[in-house]
């Protein structure tokens, strides 16, 4: 995966951030969140990647457990079908507050692999996100999965 040159990685392992400068601010409560960037998170699954359900059930469990530190959150566009990088993948719409202020748009990516479900959290303030969607989009298309 290729990231704007300005842009830095935060985290390790099953967890990686990628933001633009003030990218990532704190909240009010004082921790430290992602206002615009990409988070990029490997979670282990419980069905076989060879069962055509395994992406949905994986991809609920998943926006669950987003909704479990974030209980603001909320899908605004239901799951549709997308590829990423030949592999078949779901794209969700979701909407949180914003530790910058205001609403924020998440575009939730996620693709089941071997390792697990692998998702791609593309956030940006919803006032900016047509400026960052053309940035999100071209990201993920870097993105290359080992065969």
């Amino acid at each position: 995966m290729k990231y704007p040159d300005n842009w830095k990685k935060y985290g390790e392992k099953s967890s990686v951030s990628f933001a633009p400068d003030g990218g990532v601010v704190e909240g009010d409560d004082g921790q430290d969140g992602m206002a615009y960037g990409i988070i990029v998170n490997v979670t282990k699954v419980q069905a076989a990647a060879s069962d055509p359900k395994a992406i949905d059930k994986a991809t609920q469990e998943f926006i669950g457990t987003l909704q479990k530190g974030n209980p603001k959150m909320k899908v605004t566009r239901q799951p549709g079908h997308l590829r990423v990088n030949g592999q078949a993948g779901l794209s969700t719409y979701l909407s949180n507050e914003s530790p910058a202020g205001g609403e924020e748009t998440d575009w939730l990516i996620t693709v089941i692999r071997p390792e697990g479900l692998v998702a791609f959290v593309c956030v940006a303030p919803q006032k900016d996100y047509e400026n960052y969607d053309k940035t999100f989009s071209s990201i993920l298309d870097t993105v290359r999965f080992s065969k």
